[in-house]
């Protein structure tokens, strides 16, 4: 009866079948021995696979330099802000998000493996020194690495987040990442600026489901460094004048009067004593990162006066209708506001008197002036 069963599933020729009779369980270890092995070899090839046997990573095209080092790898992103002002460090892009800026480059990925297609993880192995002021962020392999929208930070709680998507990539494939570091608004008492020796990425690659070779990037050839920053924006208010953004900004009021008549697009002509103001809306933008104090004062004055000053002056109000401050030259200041917030929008009213007078000091000809807007912040 044994004999018979043995026959049935080694083989269907006699003479095999009484070779195998009374030896079943040594024919089945033989069969099964193959497949041990191979998942030794798997993995010992995990034990001992690293510096780059399976994965390689290399400066791209016009990218932040990528160096090897100690069995790994390394970068550095030099001096960052939260608000992406200045020239970032070389190969970087630096892109301010709202809340915070993002400086980022390409990097280059070669993936090789041992059985078919292989993916790979990346994960945030070394918090920055000052975790609150800098974050990891990265770009996966099937995204476009040149625009930040496509960056996501990486997990500092142990997640992993797959770089090059399963089911990954043939063997010897060259890849485009994206590495980033998120330099986030930070002012007050969590206000943060110097050097950073920087956090560490680790990179896995997966082949046959299994964990082949681990490489690390450190994000600090050198030191990172974290700076205070300050911005002041003027902007359109869309029932007002166009602010037209340039070197310096500029607007344009266009045909004016003592009389207020004709008021253009965009203006309100007021009457006042002497004359009129025509008045135009527009926005004043304060930003401001890693700074001990959480609140600024705004000042304008005027820098270069009318050359027909006696009848023409810029004003300032916090209303349409007024009151309006006269601009006084520079020496002299209006306040604007001594609460001004990161990141807030003030609306303020913009308004050019022009006098009525008659007789020699009239004046058809146009004419321009100069004001300065100053922010601080302490």
């Amino acid at each position: 009866m044994r004999t018979n069963t043995l026959h049935e599933v080694e083989t269907n020729t006699p003479g095999a079948a009484q070779r195998s009779a009374g030896r079943g369980f040594s024919y089945a270890k033989r069969f099964l021995q193959p497949v041990f092995l191979f998942v030794s070899l798997l993995i010992s090839l995990q034990c001992f696979a690293r510096g780059g046997t399976f994965l390689q990573l290399a400066t791209a095209p016009g990218g932040v330099t990528i160096t090897a080092a100690g069995g790994g790898y390394r970068t550095s992103f030099g001096t960052m802000n939260g608000l992406a002002v200045g020239t970032p460090g070389a190969g970087l892009t630096a892109t301010d998000l709202g809340n915070g800026a993002l400086y980022f480059s390409e990097v280059r990925m070669t993936v090789n493996t041992i059985l078919g297609q292989g993916y790979v993880t990346a994960s945030f192995s070394t918090p920055f020194q000052h975790p609150a002021a800098l974050a990891a962020w990265i770009c996966p392999s099937n995204s476009s690495c040149n625009v930040a929208a496509n960056y996501s930070a990486l997990s500092t709680s142990g997640g992993v987040t797959n770089i090059v998507p399963p089911p990954g990539v043939n063997s010897g494939t060259t890849v485009t990442i994206g590495i980033a570091i998120f330099v986030p608004d930070n002012d007050g008492a969590s206000a943060v600026t110097g050097n950073d020796n920087g956090g560490t990425i680790t990179f896995t690659v997966v082949n046959a489901g299994l964990p082949i070779e681990s490489d690390t990037l450190k994000l600090a050839t050198s030191p990172n460094k974290i700076q205070s920053a300050v911005e002041l924006t003027l902007d359109s208010d869309p029932s007002g004048l166009t602010i037209n953004p340039a070197t310096d900004y500029s607007v344009d009021y266009g045909n004016v009067n003592g009389l207020g008549i004709g008021a253009g697009a965009g203006l309100t002509a007021i009457a006042q004593a002497g004359g009129a103001i025509y008045s135009t809306p527009y926005r004043i933008k304060p930003a401001f990162s890693d700074l001990r104090s959480t609140t600024g004062t705004i000042t304008v004055c005027t820098q270069t006066a009318f050359a027909h000053s006696a009848i023409l002056n810029m004003q300032d109000a916090s209303a349409s209708a007024g009151p309006f401050t006269a601009i006084p030259n520079c020496g002299a200041r209006v306040q604007i506001t001594n609460t001004a917030s990161d990141r807030s929008t003030i609306t303020r009213y913009l308004g050019l008197f022009i006098s009525k007078v008659n007789g020699p000091g009239t004046s058809f000809a146009s004419d321009s002036a100069v004001l300065t807007y100053t922010i601080t912040v302490p």
